[in-house]
């Protein structure tokens, strides 16, 4: 395990925890009880990771001290070589918690970012300039880009792009980039005009749902047709119904009522998949309606100036420069947004 790295990608962990440390000290926070309640509740999911993260720097920093020293005195040196494999072990199995503890174990922390881009080569153009940036503030947060679908039609740039962004702290991040958002600069010697509508999904991927017992209603009864001797002299059929959605499943194929059973509970498993998966694609889209309503909504959110190679946020009043977001600050412009009055 690269530590330099690890500790490189979580920078931005340690930087939030710290932003929430001031937030929840702020009076303004202190008496909106539900966004302070919101922002200690975040800071604690932090916590652990932020305090192991700050203990394994520490470790680190006192490593290379070490790893400078020379003393020539040998019960000196034998003493410093074993305070160093103290230290390497010690460094060791901190980088092995912290890399537990920042694994996402909450699924709703991934974050499905939408982007469309208007009619026209400059909107295209934008479009593309947004996914740079996406790409970069995933890169300097330490998230992964799980799944990435881009497409134009025409010339060049991006008309719509769906990224997937998966680590922990995503969604919440990426949350705020909701809405409009719009260009101006020149572009061929002319003054043009861009806008993209961002939406951004809270997602959960479809995981195989567990069937309890107590859930389901097993029912046997007589088979029917060829068989042998064992038809409608012994139940061996079996229909099992699964009490919260009405789902059933039967099988009667076999001669044992054990290997119906075992049967049907594999067709009501893959019925089951497939209804979850469509109400998952139901939630998605009611959702995505839900977003692309507030972000229509929410039309004068930020400016991008290619003239002065200035990004404004209109809701926070933050500016950084173009370069700053092209090298991964994009979601600094947002680092104070809970401080709005809603």
């Amino acid at each position: 395990m690269n530590v330099t790295i690890l500790l490189q990608t979580t920078s931005g962990l340690s930087r939030r925890y710290r932003e929430l440390n001031t937030l929840i000290a702020a009076p303004e926070i202190i008496a909106d009880n539900r966004l302070y309640r919101r922002l200690v509740l975040e800071r604690a999911e932090l916590e652990d990771a932020a305090l192991c993260r700050e203990e394994l720097k520490k470790k680190v920093s006192e490593l290379t001290i070490l790893e400078t020293e020379n003393d020539k005195d040998n019960e000196m040196q034998k003493l410093l070589l074993a305070e160093i494999e103290q230290l390497r072990a010690q460094i060791n199995t901190l980088a092995e918690r912290l890399n537990l503890l920042i694994k996402p174990t909450d699924t709703e922390d991934n974050a499905l970012v939408e982007i469309k881009a208007e009619n026209g080569d400059a909107q295209a153009r934008f479009g593309e300039e947004l996914v740079k940036m996406y790409r970069a503030a995933a890169f300097a947060n330490g998230w992964a880009i799980e799944e990435e679908t881009l497409s134009n039609t025409t010339g060049d740039g991006i008309k719509k792009a769906t990224l997937l962004f998966s680590g922990m702290g995503a969604y919440n991040r990426f949350a705020s980039e909701n809405g409009i958002h719009r260009a101006s600069g020149l572009t061929n010697g002319k003054y043009s005009f861009a806008q993209a509508t961002v939406v951004v999904l809270r997602y959960l991927p479809y995981t195989p749902q567990e069937i309890a017992e107590k859930d389901l209603r097993i029912d046997l009864y007589h088979s029917g047709g060829a068989g042998g001797q064992n038809v409608n002299k012994v139940e061996t059929a079996v229909r099992i119904t699964h009490i919260p959605t009405g789902i059933t499943a039967a099988c009667q194929d076999e001669r044992s009522q054990l290997k119906n059973k075992k049967r049907a509970l594999d067709i009501l498993g893959k019925k089951l998949e497939v209804y979850y998966k469509k109400q998952k694609e139901v939630a998605l889209s009611r959702e995505r309606k839900e977003k692309l309503a507030e972000a229509r909504r929410n039309d004068k959110m930020r400016t991008y100036d290619y003239i002065t190679g200035e990004i404004t946020d209109h809701r926070t009043g933050n500016t950084i420069k173009l370069s700053e977001a092209e090298d991964g600050a994009l979601l600094s412009l947002t680092d104070n947004i809970h401080l709005l009055k809603t």
